[in-house]
C-alpha cells in the first residue's frame, strides 16, 4: 500500500517497479496459500510467532491493506 500511495502522490515511475519487486519477492518466498501466512519470520524464514493470518482469524489487516492498495 505504501508503494502504491508513493506512486499516486509522486508519479515516480520507479515506485511501480519497486511495487512489482516486492510483490514478486513475497509470493516467491511465501507461497503457502492453503494454510495462511505466519505473522512474523526470522532471517532464516522460520516462524517467530506461531500465529498465522488465515481466512478464519487474523486476516483483516492483510485484507484491509490489499483493498487499500487496489483502491489506490
Amino acid at each position: 500500500a505504501t508503494l502504491a500511495k508513493a506512486h499516486q502522490h509522486t508519479r515516480n515511475p520507479d515506485a511501480l517497479k519497486w511495487f512489482r519487486r516486492v510483490h514478486d519477492y513475497v509470493f516467491a518466498k511465501f507461497p503457502d496459500v492453503t494454510t495462511g501466512w505466519h505473522l512474523a519470520l526470522d532471517t532464516q524464514h522460520q516462524p517467530v510467532l506461531m500465529a498465522k493470518a488465515t481466512p478464519d482469524m487474523g486476516c483483516y489487516s492483510t485484507l484491509r491493506c490489499l483493498a487499500e492498495t487496489a483502491r489506490t
